[in-house]
């Protein structure tokens, strides 16, 4: 069986996002109990990535995006090129197994959306079920 809906969010300007609950919220709508589930996110400056919820931790993730790619330097692309660039060095979605209707996430992880872009936006990102 294949289950697919789409969450929505807005978010801010370089907002880290748990949405871990909005995927498991698709999950129990979905009735499988036991599969994969494929996170998708539908743009070109933000990533899915699975990591810990701790601010310290997310706040490093910023400090290190920003050294290898700074907003301040000159490139080709018109206004918003670091954050293509970002997103190309992480994923723009994660497969993540389901077991009795639960991700197998770690006791640590959740789902966490990066938004890398000039402003806040309109996110959209798919989560496909697959299993029974």
């Amino acid at each position: 069986m294949l289950y697919r809906n789409v969450i929505k969010f807005k978010t801010k300007k370089n907002e880290i996002k748990d949405i871990s609950l909005d995927i498991r919220n698709v999950i129990e709508k979905s009735g499988i109990r036991n599969g994969i589930c494929h996170i998708y996110f539908m743009g070109t400056t933000g990533a899915i990535f699975v990591n810990e919820n701790d601010r310290m931790m997310l706040e490093d993730f910023k400090k290190m995006i920003n050294e290898i790619i700074p907003k301040d330097k000159m490139y080709m692309h018109p206004s918003n090129s670091y954050s293509h660039l970002r997103a190309l060095l992480t994923c723009n979605d994660k497969t993540v197994p389901i077991s009795e209707g639960k991700l197998l996430l770690g006791t640590w992880q959740s789902v966490m959306f990066a938004d890398f872009d000039t402003t806040g936006r309109n996110r959209e990102v798919v989560v496909t079920i697959i299993g029974d």
